[in-house]
């Protein structure tokens, strides 16, 4: 085993046990090999991580004794990790076999720090769509990269590639990878970017309902945690500025949420009304001119009728993985 591979892999896996082969098999089926695996359970009780999980030299099995949640986890293997480059995979998702190869060849090429692609969002076996996509044609400062992913023209997690990220992940919140990921942005020099959507983010036939939890109440929350990097990045009035196309895109994400939620519920009407209060019409016209007419669409349909919005939702849905299978 290298004791200083080019990437370190982190799965973090929370009673996994039985479905973390899969994510570890895509890691190890890549098309190169000079990689790095930690496998580490985070504190699991009914399905931990066997520890005959595997038997190759790369994987590095780990349990940490107390469950911690995904921030504890990022921070467990950044104290571990041996790679020049890092990234993270979900127990339940996989990564295509290109997935290192291509991400690498992408950040070496641009002596980058960053490499962002697409992910891919896979469904019953079938790939039922793609992130927003609209990177510049060439690599771009973090800086920039930071703006323009908070316009919402890519995707920022840690399933992308971090040249030895310095972050520590803020283990009291639930989505410290978003926040985690716009800080490393705001430090990274060269931010490169590839079209292949080599991630494979698996959505569940049972998280379709029962998608709300009352930690969605802290994506708006992140708006705030997010402002003093956009301050420190850009000086005002820029942040502020930014913090308004930032929040309208929050916005979207929880109005999407509701409406993929097909019971009732308290909660889902908490988070429509809180919607509700920070739509207008001004928005909408905002969104237009910003060239996210599906948005603009979304909020529309929802200043109508939310019962229209989510009946429209959930058709364009169904439409969208018919054409997809």
């Amino acid at each position: 085993m290298n004791d200083k591979p080019r990437v370190s892999v982190v799965i973090a896996a929370y009673e996994a046990g039985s479905v973390v082969g899969t994510a570890l098999q895509s890691v190890l089926d890549q098309t190169m090999e000079d990689f790095e695996v930690l496998v580490i359970d985070d504190g699991s009780t009914k399905d931990p991580v066997p520890s005959d999980l595997s038997s190759d030299p790369r994987v590095r099995l780990e349990w940490k004794p107390e469950n911690g949640g995904h921030p504890s986890v990022t921070n467990w293997g950044l104290d571990r990790a041996r790679g020049e480059w890092m990234t993270w995979v979900d127990a339940d998702d996989q990564i295509a076999p290109r997935f290192l190869e291509v991400m690498l060849d992408a950040g070496e090429a641009a002596g980058a720090d960053i490499v962002v692609a697409p992910t891919a969002y896979v469904r019953d076996g079938h790939q039922v769509g793609v992130s927003p996509w609209d990177p510049p044609e060439g690599p771009i400062s973090g800086a920039e990269a930071l703006r323009r992913a908070i316009h919402g023209e890519f995707p920022l997690s840690q399933h992308i590639l971090y040249r030895r990220p310095v972050t520590r992940a803020d283990e009291g919140l639930v989505y410290a990878d978003y926040l985690f990921a716009r800080e490393e942005l705001s430090r990274a020099g060269t931010v490169a970017f590839t079209d292949e959507p080599c991630y494979r983010y698996v959505i569940h036939s049972d998280s379709v309902t029962g998608s709300l939890r009352e930690s969605i109440f802290d994506l708006p929350a992140l708006v705030d945690m997010v402002q003093p990097v956009l301050v420190r990045t850009f000086g005002e009035p820029e942040a502020s500025e930014l913090r308004t196309v930032h929040e309208r895109h929050v916005v979207t994400h929880l109005l999407h949420a509701a409406a993929r939620e097909k019971t009732d519920s308290p909660l889902r009407r908490r988070v429509r009304a809180w919607c509700r209060s920070r739509m207008s019409v001004a928005g909408v016209r905002a969104l237009l001119a910003e060239g996210h007419r599906s948005e603009a669409a979304s909020w529309s349909l929802a200043l109508v009728s939310m019962p229209l919005h989510q009946a429209a939702y959930g058709a364009y849905d169904r439409v969208k993985d018919l054409r997809r299978r």
